[in-house]
């Protein structure tokens, strides 16, 4: 089963759809395994012809912003070598990017890259939904790329990065509840093993996928396709981890770069997971406090209702439409403890006042009707899946059928990318986990309660931590990744723009703040709890900022408070 800690990803879950359960690129290129260039100045210097977009590039028209329609769009695709250094005999990768042109309405500005998050989210997707203010579609190009190894960029001998499918859904459903005995443990790690000795045999380029290299790739792009003109670029959540890095990489290059809902270099991994663990704990508590107000209820009666629920799930008594095995009904699936608790945890990314309704629904048919089907949704989307096909099955009576699954590979990409831009390995003593557990519990006191794990059973896995990480370190051929991650600098002498939310759970806001602080930059401020709130919140002040910098090139000279 996995951890409960995703990706600082930007997700576009859709509530509404969610909710009702309670009732591309240009042609492909020639696959080789034999590099492009004989140097790194050919990858720089070649030739990318915009084009008509493959139609598999583009995500379902009910998804586009009001300015994107597919006649527009431009597409291309970019190589780049697997190494820069020349150390391994590994394919290219030809990078999948797609262009909504500039209107022409005013003096053209430049180039605007964009990336979303992850790591393993999609630019080529983002530039069809992205909402952009108009006076910046005016003036600048808007490029969406995919990152190496991400969706529609992929190694060009054709060996997409991806793990198993089915073995990756089945570690959702080894256990309801949480790991009791050895006998839970020993479960566990046989499909934790089955899933990671596939998936490595399955990638053998998977540790190229690091931020380091994706920045080298960046500005690649930017020479190819900007006739060497500064970057100008809009990250968010683990975009700003690619921003951060290409500032302190290439200098001489910043252009305009936006940094939403930035991620964290701390050296400590512990005290982190700290700070996410206390932001999570207060995210939820106003979704209890929404439900108790809407329902008439005390906080105390909504926790305890919210207990009872996980009790019955971790005793397998919850119903849903994904699970593995059949409920008791003989038409719907058992669902499971992680399916409640990852599906909350799912909320979290959104604005709690956007979420809030759902969050309503889906607990109100899990504790009336034992339905975690809403829960399940949410959960599975966050991590890559589609959950759509399945549920049409389970709603139309066509039975149950895992050909209906269907995901992409962000959740293995993720992984991969952290653990060679980070050693993922926890290497603390047991007396230091066990230290460390109880600061947790401390931390988030309801949560720990919802995961039903009373901390009787306790267990130290042979290899804790980012099993990604562990590989780097045994294979010699493999650099290790670094222990920490610099703090971020600017020495450009460009003003860069940061932007956080205050409430927010999966970047904290501590996290903002001292991205601020390291870049010189003043920190604007959304006074909300949603995930990456520039340009995915309807906000006059923050599109106001945003509009000044991009088409004025100015900042504000002190830090700025948009209400949420």
């Amino acid at each position: 089963m996995r951890t409960s800690t995703h990706s600082n990803a930007t997700r576009t879950l859709v509530l509404a759809a969610a909710t009702a359960l309670l009732a591309a690129g240009c042609s492909s290129a020639s696959k080789s395994a034999t590099p492009a260039f004989t140097s790194i100045e050919g990858y720089r210097s070649q030739q990318a012809e915009w084009g008509q977009c493959d139609s598999d590039w583009f995500v379902k028209a009910e998804r586009f912003s009001s300015a994107f329609n597919t006649t527009v769009a431009r597409c291309t695709t970019v190589k780049v070598p697997a190494v820069y250094d020349g150390s391994a005999k590994l394919a290219d990768f030809s990078l999948a990017l797609m262009m909504l042109p500039s209107t022409g309405k005013a003096p053209k500005k430049g180039v605007l890259f964009l990336n979303p998050g992850g790591p393993g989210e999609s630019g080529v997707d983002q530039v069809q939904w992205m909402e952009f203010p108009q006076a910046v579609r005016d003036r600048y190009d808007i490029i969406g790329f995919d990152p190496r190894g991400v969706k529609n960029s992929q190694p060009a001998d054709g060996q997409k990065i991806s793990c198993d499918d089915k073995l990756d859904f089945a570690t959702y459903w080894v256990l309801t509840g949480p790991v009791r005995n050895a006998q839970d443990e020993a479960k566990m790690k046989a499909a934790s093993d089955e899933y990671y000795a596939d998936c490595k045999k399955r990638n053998p380029s998977w540790w190229v996928l690091g931020t380091k290299n994706v920045v080298q790739d960046l500005d690649v792009m930017r020479e190819v396709l900007t006739a060497d003109e500064p970057l100008n670029f809009f990250g968010s959540s683990y975009g700003t981890t690619i921003a951060a890095e290409y500032i302190r990489a290439y200098p001489q290059h910043v252009g305009r770069i936006t940094l939403n809902s930035p991620t964290d270099t701390s050296t400590d991994n512990y005290d982190r997971a700290i700070i996410q663990a206390k932001a999570r704990e207060a995210s939820i508590m106003r979704f209890v406090d929404g439900y108790a107000k809407a329902k008439g209820k005390t906080r105390a009666q909504v926790q305890a209702l919210m207990l009872e629920v996980a009790d019955w799930a971790a005793k397998g008594q919850m119903r849903g439409f994904m699970g593995i095995k059949p409920s008791d009904d003989g038409r719907s699936r058992q669902s499971n403890l992680y399916m409640f608790t990852h599906g909350i945890m799912a909320l979290t990314y959104y604005d709690n006042t956007e979420a809030q309704s759902a969050f309503n629904d889906a607990l109100d048919a899990a504790y009336g009707e034992k339905w975690l089907g809403s829960f399940e949704y949410f959960g599975m989307n966050l991590d890559g899946y589609d959950p759509k096909p399945m549920y049409d099955a389970f709603s139309e009576g066509k039975g149950y059928n895992l050909s209906n699954l269907k995901r992409d590979n962000s959740y293995e990409i993720m992984t991969m990318v952290n653990a060679m831009d980070r050693d993922g390995r926890d290497l603390h003593t047991h007396a230091e986990m066990d230290a460390q557990d109880k600061r947790a519990r401390a931390a988030a006191p309801f949560g720990s309660k919802l995961s039903m794990d009373d901390g009787s059973y306790v267990s130290y896995p042979e290899r804790p931590g980012n099993e990604w990480s562990w590989f780097a370190f045994e294979d010699k051929t493999i650099p290790d990744p670094p222990a920490t991650i610099a703090a971020r600098v600017n020495t450009s002498g460009k003003p860069v723009l940061v932007v956080g939310s205050r409430l927010e759970a999966t970047t904290p806001y501590s996290f903002a703040q001292a991205t601020a602080r390291d870049l010189k930059s003043p920190l604007v401020t959304y006074e909300g709890s949603g995930h990456a709130p520039l340009l995915s919140v309807k906000n006059a002040c923050l599109d106001a900022v945003f509009i000044n910098y991009m088409v004025n090139d100015t900042l504000p000279t002190s830090a700025v408070s948009c209400a949420g």
